[in-house]
């Protein structure tokens, strides 16, 4: 378990790439997961399926913590809910908005996240450096030329998955925050809780009950590989990870979610991005690979 004192920069360079390795394919599977989400919310709507999805991982979760469970303590259950709050903010409002825009431009916007999270790191005091400004509006400029039509307006589903990116990058600070000196299955195990609670309140309040005979075999596929591969595993590693990696270095290998998500898109949905729409990536793209580059360079978190 790592100790709250060491800091990130002090991690074993080893351990380091194990986890940045390990995230990378964590961004793959969530890639590919906005795929099977997209076909699967249009049969029974966003906040069911994160439901039936959130409560399939803490079953697992559950299973898997065992006697682990006798170890929960205040600090874990307060770290567990102020993430989780956050972590199902995120999910509801990408999921809702990708009722409404394409796969690509789901998770182009989502990654907007990572030029986020300095500011977001303002929560908990951390300086904010003219870099970072400047490479926030970049970023912006790029997302704007992504995201804009003809008319230079967002479409709803953009505005919800904007909102989205937010909080995520709140997330990813609080992550960094409270993760240290925590067992990462219990957090994971808490956090996905949490949002079973809110997906399972909110799906009751605003939503249609949907008849068992909307879930074919492709819907239950679907909810089982987010589930099993696209949650449990992959919150489980973001979790552990990111006691070895600082919320912004994580954050910024998670951008190659983006990438991913565009190529299922393509390679499953037949999505096309349009030229203006390639030049907002470039952008988007590049400045984030700035940021990666500044914040290596400068051992800032």
């Amino acid at each position: 378990m790592t100790n709250k004192n060491v800091t990130f920069t002090q991690q074993s360079p080893v351990l380091r790439i194990g986890a940045a390795l390990l995230m990378l394919m964590v961004t793959a599977i969530w890639g590919s997961a906005f795929v099977f989400t997209k076909n699967a919310i249009l049969v029974i709507g966003p906040l069911h399926f994160l439901f039936y999805r959130f409560v399939i991982a803490t079953v697992l979760m559950a299973a898997f913590a065992g006697r682990r469970l006798l170890k929960l303590n205040q600090d874990m259950l307060k770290a567990g809910l102020i993430t989780g709050v956050a972590l199902a903010a995120g999910y509801a409002t990408q999921t809702v908005g990708l009722q409404f825009t394409s796969v690509g431009n789901s998770a182009f916007i989502t990654g907007f996240y990572v030029i986020l999270v300095p500011f977001a790191g303002l929560i908990f005091k951390r300086a904010l450096h003219k870099g970072q400004v400047f490479l926030s509006f970049a970023a912006l400029s790029g997302l704007a030329l992504f995201s804009l039509n003809e008319q230079f307006r967002l479409n709803s589903g953009d505005i919800w998955t904007i909102a989205c990116a937010a909080i995520y990058a709140c997330h990813f600070v609080l992550l960094g925050h409270y993760t240290q000196g925590l067992d990462s299955l219990l957090l994971t195990l808490l956090q996905l809780f949490v949002s079973t609670i809110i997906f399972g309140l909110c799906s009751f309040l605003w939503e249609a009950r949907v008849a068992y005979t909307a879930f074919s075999g492709e819907i239950w596929f679907s909810l089982i590989y987010c589930a099993v591969l696209a949650s449990a595993l992959a919150f489980f590693i973001q979790t552990a990870a990111q006691k070895i990696l600082s919320p912004t270095q994580a954050s910024l290998i998670f951008t190659a979610e983006v990438l991913f998500g565009a190529f299922f898109g393509w390679l499953l949905l037949g999505e096309i991005l349009l030229p203006r729409q390639f030049g907002g990536a470039i952008i988007l793209i590049a400045s984030i690979a700035a940021v990666l580059i500044k914040s290596e360079t400068s051992g800032r978190i």
